[in-house]
């Protein structure tokens, strides 16, 4: 009796060529390709397709199995499930309902537990320290008073009187401008600086995989404009209370000149970078391989109580906000859509203030 012919546990070929799929035990070897000219197998949806509900027959052989099935999506002939629901479910995906079944999906998908349990211990641990450290960090030398006093220490040993470098900023007419620059300083050491210390020596990874690439943002471009188009119109709403013009812009002369109007909205972008990649990135994608989708669920809380000092509006709104831009940053996997969003919203409460205050910039320059 002749021998059986021995075939490859799955190799998918150039266009031209049949596929020859075998089964094999789903809990040993990785399907693999194993020919010249194979393309190889997209792993992470051959897990997301193995619940049962996802098969395909392979016209060769009749037989109805997931390996054909993944090897249609690699060859591009059908649409992985994950990302058919990403593509035509994105504003279904914002309703309350499907919350925790987006949950589940992230749950269900890789990272999530892909670290054994001493090494997730070891991970929420220096997570959370490393947060922890940063928020107090942040809070405590962000302020114009911690701002004043450092120059009074500078002018010190510069052998000038304590008062020297105060007193020359405030004869340019920025020093308001300046104290913001330092309180965007201490943002990008907190929210940048120190995390990315963590990520290089202590996880030994690299910056890019924490959510700066731009990866499936556009996806998902519905999703964020529909979360950003309600809070417009509740802005514009927002701009006829008192409190909300005598708190906006944060920055007093931001009116004076469009020079002072451009260089404060770049402080305030660039500390909404800062705070996206803290949060929805080195937050979430850190703690992703240990807690799953319960990672978002962690973020949310010290995102909340960063709120607090401001109107109440703001911060209520903070825990529904930071919910859904951590399932869209865990999807997309990027921070730049949920910046996009706080880029609107930052962007439109100065504007929408300075309008109905009559305070547009007319001048380039102050002076």
């Amino acid at each position: 009796m002749a021998p059986a012919e021995r075939r490859p546990a799955l190799w998918v070929a150039p266009e031209s060529a049949p596929l020859v799929v075998a089964p094999r035990s789903f809990g040993t070897t990785k399907p693999h390709s194993s020919r010249p000219g194979g393309v190889p197998l997209n792993w992470r949806a051959f897990r997301r397709n193995r619940g049962g509900d996802e098969t395909a027959t392979d016209p060769n052989t009749g037989h109805t199995n997931f390996l054909y099935r993944c090897a249609q999506i690699n060859r591009g002939l059908v649409m992985d499930k994950t990302k058919q629901a990403s593509r035509i479910g994105l504003i279904q995906s914002l309703h309350p309902k499907r919350v925790i079944q987006l949950l589940d999906e992230i749950d269900a998908s890789v990272p999530s537990y892909s670290l054994n349990r001493p090494q997730a211990l070891r991970r929420v641990f220096t997570v959370l320290a490393c947060v922890s450290l940063c928020l107090l960090l942040i809070h405590y030398l962000k302020y114009s008073s911690v701002f004043i006093e450092s120059l009074k220490i500078l002018s010190g040993t510069l052998d000038k009187s304590p008062s020297y470098l105060y007193l020359s900023l405030r004869k340019t007419g920025f020093l308001e401008l300046a104290s913001y620059a330092w309180w965007t300083l201490w943002h990008i050491v907190g929210y940048v600086l120190i995390p990315a210390l963590v990520i290089r020596y202590l996880f030994r990874d690299k910056m890019l995989n924490f959510g700066w690439r731009w990866n499936e943002t556009s996806q998902h471009w519905r999703a964020y404009v529909l979360l950003l188009s309600p809070i417009l119109i509740f802005i514009v709403i927002a701009s006829f209370n008192r409190d909300f013009l005598a708190h906006y812009p944060f920055y007093k002369q931001a009116g004076r000149s469009w020079s002072d109007f451009i260089a404060w909205e770049l402080l305030y972008l660039t500390q909404f970078i800062c705070l996206e990649f803290f949060f929805r990135g080195f937050f979430l994608q850190a703690l992703r391989p240990a807690l799953g989708a319960n990672a978002v669920w962690i973020m949310c809380v010290p995102y909340l109580m960063i709120h607090f000092p401001k109107l109440w509006p703001e911060a209520f709104g903070a825990i529904s906000f930071g919910l859904l831009l951590g399932i869209l940053a865990l999807r997309s996997r990027s921070i730049w859509g949920g910046f996009f969003v706080h880029a609107g919203v930052a962007v439109g409460m100065d504007v929408a203030s300075l309008v109905q205050q009559g305070r547009i910039p007319r001048v380039f320059w102050p002076f």
